[in-house]
């Protein structure tokens, strides 16, 4: 049996755009699986207003402090506050100084960071609900054009222990799909014990690497592979606003994958999705199994 398996995964996008995206380009290809794989920062971004307390401690303390991530070129500090100025002056002339304010740079927006994203996951804030509405019209889609949706959320590869900062945050986006009867999988699970920074793309960069890529993806295999199976015989749903015939499948099982895990795409447009042909931009991969 061919399986054939679409990478539609689109950089930055949240779960409202991933749904807008199959919905404008990815239905076209009629798959037969499709796979919303969310992460942290889903309930941000586009589709949404923006929080009213949007700061944290960690990120006052780096603005008093005029902490920046590097020094800064003099055509840059025309627009400096009087704390950066102080700061710079000290970094150019020491290095001690310069490393110091490095490494509390990171560890104060480190900090910053992990307390923005579980904010935009308030029970009651804008971003939840933005993620339900987007799950109500994916299963809707999934209603309509006769696909099987597996949701899950990729975990931030930072304290994959007992600690991990955004459990909170995972147990929020699985109650939303499990009252919605989206499939979940989680994935915490998989790299669970793992070194975080032995699954880091590159020691600057927090993205998955191959490892990581492996682990989630054995987890996501065990769910799939009795779908592979069910669906391999059934015939192919017809998709009623895209020209599809009646009864008929591919030549391959498709699955599809919404995902913010592909930094290739371009960047989104003013509307919020990426300006492309239908036809460009998803990666296709075909095996036998």
């Amino acid at each position: 049996m061919a399986i054939e398996a679409l990478n539609a995964g689109v950089y930055a996008y949240n779960t409202s755009q991933m749904v807008a995206w199959y919905r404008t380009v990815v239905a076209k290809f009629e798959p037969q699986i499709v796979i919303l794989m969310g992460n942290v920062n889903e309930a941000s971004g586009r589709n949404m207003t923006a929080r009213e307390n949007t700061t944290s401690s960690a990120a006052d303390w780096n603005n008093r402090l005029g902490l920046t991530s590097g020094l800064w070129d003099e055509a840059d500090m025309t627009e400096a506050t009087p704390s950066v100025r102080r700061t710079m002056f000290l970094r150019r002339h020491s290095r001690l100084a310069d490393f110091a304010a490095h490494r509390l740079h990171k560890i104060l927006m480190g900090r910053h960071m992990g307390w923005s994203y579980n904010a935009d996951w308030d029970q009651s804030g804008d971003g939840v609900r933005m993620v339900g509405e987007a799950l109500d019209e994916l299963v809707r889609l999934s209603e309509s054009d006769g696909f099987r949706c597996l949701a899950a959320q990729y975990p931030h590869l930072v304290s994959l222990n007992e600690n991990y900062p955004f459990r909170s945050v995972a147990e929020t986006f699985e109650r939303l799909c499990t009252e919605r009867g989206l499939d979940f999988v989680d994935l915490l699970p998989a790299p669970a014990g793992q070194e975080a920074k032995q699954l880091h793309v590159h020691p600057h960069d927090r993205h998955p690497n191959r490892i990581a890529g492996d682990l989630v993806t054995g987890a996501l295999a065990d769910q799939l592979d009795s779908w592979v199976v069910e669906l391999a015989g059934r015939p192919r749903k017809p998709n009623s606003g895209f020209g599809s015939k009646a009864a008929v499948r591919s030549s391959a099982l498709r699955c599809a994958t919404l995902a913010m895990q592909d930094p290739g795409t371009p960047g989104p447009s003013a509307s919020g999705l990426h300006d492309h042909p239908p036809d460009r931009g998803l990666a296709r991969f075909k095996w036998r199994a």
